[in-house]
């Protein structure tokens, strides 16, 4: 690697987009989806066109914080979610992924 390739990559990392999501690699996430379905998960990784992967990834039909019994969650595993179909991303920034997410914030609006 030359000199100017490592400038380089210093500076991309540099960047506040960069260091955000950095900041969120193994945070819990809740993600909710353009067809009214929730994923609940670790947040693992995301690439340039905004397609999200989810580890230890759970499914609901609704969000399981706004009702008082949800509904019996689907087991997923390791999950891809396609950024076109991603509304909101809830990030909890004050736990790791041992337990599951409680802030109900949204980190990213796709509006």
């Amino acid at each position: 690697m030359t000199l100017s390739e490592t400038n380089s990559k210093k500076d991309e990392d540099d960047r506040p987009g960069v260091k955000l999501l950095k900041s969120w690699l193994n945070k819990n996430i809740k993600v909710e989806m353009t067809d009214g379905r929730f994923l609940l998960g670790v947040f693992l990784c995301t690439d340039r066109s905004s397609n999200v992967i989810v580890g230890n990834c759970t499914e609901y039909t609704c969000d399981p914080e706004t009702v008082d019994q949800p509904e019996e969650p689907r087991m997923l595993g390791l999950s891809m979610v396609p950024g076109h179909h991603i509304v909101k991303l809830y990030i909890d920034k004050d736990c790791s992924s041992s337990s599951r997410l409680r802030a109900n914030t949204p980190a990213l609006d796709s509006d």
